[in-house]
């Protein structure tokens, strides 16, 4: 990935009009399953975004910020991630 700005706030804009899809999708494991069926350690909010992970006490907004504590990448790596799922729009 070049260097490029990105809109972080767009990008996670547009992954919230889409999170019923892709909040899921992050919640999976290397294994492909779900962790939130297995071991229900995040909550996420539908109409504000706020989310809650109750195994480590993390919290935030938006499913960028979501992303970036699940997978332990910076907020600049998991938008441009979310931006390539989201069909490259953004990047």
């Amino acid at each position: 990935m070049n260097n490029s700005i990105i809109d972080i706030k767009k990008i996670d804009r547009a992954a919230f009009i889409r999170a019923e899809e892709i909040v899921p999708w992050l919640l999976l494991d290397e294994g492909g399953h779900c962790e939130s069926r297995s071991l229900p350690s995040v909550k996420f909010n539908y109409q504000t975004g706020g989310w809650y992970n109750n195994r480590t006490g993390s919290s935030g907004t938006g499913v960028i910020s979501l992303y970036a504590d699940l997978k332990e990448v910076s907020a600049y790596e998991a938008a441009i991630r979310i931006a390539r799922c989201l069909g490259g729009l953004y990047v």
